[in-house]
């Protein structure tokens, strides 16, 4: 399995290759295996410098485990950033402190509408502040309730 995902780091397509290795854990009755083989091809991808969005970090993730995937990714990704590493998911470095993450997540989720509180959210450097942004982001049925949320963070 590692080397299938060292092979595929240093080939174009990444995301794609990776998913089709992901995939391949399925086969692993294990569950604490298959999380922990996960968490190994996604932290060489990362690590590696070569970056994923939020969304193919979680379509990865998913592609291992339909039913958990999005829930270990997202994980992973507030673990990375709350330990401030520079390879958090969001693409080549990370993108400083989650910002990246946190732009892919917003736009994913709220389109144009998401995108406009970047603004105020790049102003923010606290990584513990940035993860829970991510997970407001994620746990939010909308997105008046990240704006209120990020209201709460200025006063």
């Amino acid at each position: 399995m590692t080397l299938l995902v060292l092979q595929a780091i240093f080939r174009p397509n990444l995301p794609f290759n990776l998913t089709a290795i992901a995939a391949l854990l399925r086969q692993l009755g294990d569950q604490v295996l298959r999380e922990q083989e996960l968490g190994r091809i996604l932290t060489y991808a990362t690590r590696a410098g070569q970056g994923l969005s939020v969304a193919e970090f979680a379509d990865v993730a998913t592609a291992a485990d339909p039913e958990r995937g999005g829930t270990i990714a997202m994980t992973l990704a507030e673990k990375w950033l709350a330990e401030g590493l520079p390879a958090a998911p969001g693409g080549p470095g990370g993108g400083g402190e989650g910002h990246v993450a946190i732009e892919d997540a917003l736009h994913d989720r709220f389109g144009d509408a998401g995108l406009a509180l970047m603004a105020q959210i790049r102003l923010i450097t606290s990584s513990a502040s940035l993860r829970n942004i991510l997970r407001a982001i994620h746990r939010s049925t909308g997105i008046d309730e990240v704006r209120q949320g990020l209201e709460g963070l200025a006063s």
